[in-house]
């Protein structure tokens, strides 16, 4: 049993926090408790003081590819009101993680979970949204598209596969909206997704545009398909929105 009074000599704070004046531990730097003697290891917040090889890098919660979120804290994310920012992991510096440094800038993974794809024999198509939260694939051979939001070190399929016409080249060319900058979603929704799927036929491409907004269960397509001609010898008629 620990006793609440605090004495720098005989019952010191621990975790590298100070007795004060009235004698009760000042807990600056994340850990808690009468003595400060609880560490916010594996939390989901990156607390600096705690960012050493002796803390175990504060649990893992200073890199993408080790942290895991709590009820208190997601990984890498700030709340503000409605929204949620990314405040990234600029602090990352675990040697199990970090690596090909060059004068102080550094590649790190963000994920030790990648995305499992329905077939590994073909080739993929990609893209990435502006924070790097959101990842489409797309695989013309199999006319199939999918989109993934991470979560901390791994990936989460959101819905369920989106498919094509068969032999479309259905995800052919791939273009995706989300939040601008550093905003990456909501505290009480999901992130609202656009997304424009080309597919190939001859002489003409078309265009399907779907959406997920916050509060969606599944995707849903906005309008009809965008035919593009490829071909000026067709009638005009053959180029339309379907």
């Amino acid at each position: 049993m620990l006793c609440t009074v605090c004495d720098d000599h005989t019952n010191p704070c621990q975790n590298g926090n100070q007795c004060s004046e009235s004698r009760i531990c000042d807990c600056v730097n994340g850990a808690s408790g009468s003595l400060c003697q609880i560490t916010p290891l594996g939390n989901g917040h990156c607390d600096e003081f705690f960012n050493t090889a002796s803390y175990t890098y504060d649990g893992g919660d200073c890199c993408q590819a080790t942290c895991t979120s709590t009820e208190d804290h997601k990984c890498g994310i700030v709340p503000m009101g409605r929204l949620e920012a990314d405040q990234g992991f600029p602090h990352c510096v675990d040697p199990t993680v970090v690596h090909d440094c060059d004068e102080g800038r550094c590649w790190a993974p963000s994920a030790s979970i990648f995305p499992e794809l329905p077939s590994t024999d073909v080739e993929t198509l990609s893209a990435l949204s502006e924070n790097g939260r959101i990842l489409a694939v797309a695989e013309p051979e199999l006319d199939i598209v999918s989109i993934y939001d991470q979560e901390d070190a791994g990936w989460r399929l959101r819905g369920d596969f989106l498919e094509g016409e068969p032999g479309s080249e259905f995800g052919s060319t791939l273009a995706l909206a989300t939040l601008p900058g550093p905003i990456v979603g909501r505290r009480f929704g999901m992130v609202p997704i656009m997304l424009a799927i080309g597919s190939h036929k001859p002489y003409h491409s078309k265009v399907k545009v779907i959406r997920w907004e916050a509060n969606d269960t599944s995707w849903q397509t906005l309008g009809g398909e965008v035919d593009v001609c490829e071909d000026s010898h067709l009638p005009v008629h053959d180029c339309y929105i379907s």
